[in-house]
């Protein structure tokens, strides 16, 4: 049985606010997830990022808005807007 069996995306974003005060900390001035540059990590953050920004209702960004630039910056790399523009 998954973990968030039976549960709202209420309950399960209630359960990440602690985890995500201490992801923003630990990144606190960096452009990506553990520096200055792009790593793999960062396209499994971007994913949790965007998920946890639709499971509370667009609450992430106004509450982080350093979550809310990083995913800003992912979206507008050339590499990647492409992709993301594309349904």
């Amino acid at each position: 049985m998954g973990a968030y069996m039976g549960k709202t995306k209420e309950e399960i974003i209630a359960g990440c606010w602690d985890q995500i005060n201490q992801i923003v900390a630990f990144m606190a001035n960096k452009t990506w997830l553990t520096g200055n540059g792009l790593t793999w990590l960062d396209f499994f953050f971007f994913e949790l990022v965007d998920y946890l920004n639709y499971l509370s209702d667009g609450q992430l960004f106004q509450n982080y808005a350093t979550l809310e630039s990083y995913h800003q910056r992912f979206i507008t790399m050339p590499e990647f807007a492409e992709v993301w523009a594309d349904d």
